[in-house]
């Protein structure tokens, strides 16, 4: 039985190509301003789908392209990255040849630090390729670099470019529970749909009535939907009162429906979040 299984385990890991991916430790990773990478950022590593080329003139369209295969933290002490995928398989992005890029980032949709890389020979391999030893893709190693810089025999290995109004990888609840150690609850979805577990319904009065004003993050897939009551027992979808007047990657606006026939003079607001399927 013994033998059995061992020869089953060879037999699965022949079938699958190993990729480590990493960055040198103890080396000097810095922000734009020079300032060392801190914990907050993230490194994944994936593939842009459907043959879409990111360029500098694209970046708005990078997340939207963008699937992972494997996201890591930065070990803030060790000043490094590393990681290890297993490719199992050659379903979409993931086909042989596909390029693999190398992506990091901090921040926010608003404003976040960005490295985005890659070697001209990275490319996904034959998941049944056998290989003795694993693929081997060192960030040193980069050639191709769209944001940020990566160092050749220079003291700084990686130094993370400054981008804004951009939104960074999808991050899921699951992830984001991972990254964090939050538990779930009330409180952790409402920091992981708005960033901030103190954020607040704003009411903004204007000429016309009254707008309200929720923060939001784009990058996080989650619903915000706003509610409406007069008594604060019966509540009801804000849209029989309000319409959605505004949106972006960090706030979304509502504003009074003029034809709506619900008092205004009395009005409690709350919103209802969730996660998207």
């Amino acid at each position: 039985m013994k033998a059995l299984i061992a020869l089953l385990f060879l037999l699965q890991c022949a079938s699958a190509s190993m990729i480590q991916w990493y960055s040198a430790p103890r080396a000097e990773n810095v922000t734009e301003d020079g300032t060392p990478l801190h914990a907050g950022f993230h490194f994944e590593i994936g593939v842009f789908r459907n043959g879409f080329v990111p360029t500098a003139d694209n970046i708005a369209e990078w997340s939207s392209h963008w699937v992972a295969a494997q996201r890591v933290g930065y070990h803030e002490g060790n000043r490094w990255f590393t990681g290890v995928v297993n490719v199992t398989d050659n379903q979409a992005p993931f086909t042989q040849g596909a390029q693999a890029w190398i992506w990091g980032f901090s921040g926010d949709p608003e404003e976040g630090e960005w490295i985005l890389f890659r070697r001209n020979t990275w490319n996904w391999p034959r998941a049944n390729a056998t290989r003795p030893t694993p693929l081997i893709w060192d960030t040193a190693q980069a050639n191709q670099i769209l944001i940020g810089d990566i160092g050749t025999g220079a003291a700084t290995l990686m130094r993370a470019g400054r981008v804004q109004d951009v939104v960074p990888p999808t991050t899921t609840w699951a992830q984001w529970l991972k990254d964090t150690g939050n538990s779930p609850g009330p409180a952790s979805l409402l920091e992981y749909a708005t960033g901030s577990a103190e954020s607040r319904l704003t009411l903004q009065s204007d000429g016309n009535g009254f707008s309200i004003h929720t923060p939001r993050r784009t990058d996080r897939p989650a619903n915000i939907r706003l509610q409406v009551s007069t008594d604060l027992v019966h509540w009801h979808p804000a849209p029989a009162a309000l319409e959605l007047f505004e949106e972006s990657s960090t706030r979304l606006v509502f504003r009074k429906n003029q034809t709506s026939a619900v008092d205004d003079r009395i009005l409690f607001f709350r919103s209802e979040i969730s996660l998207k399927d």
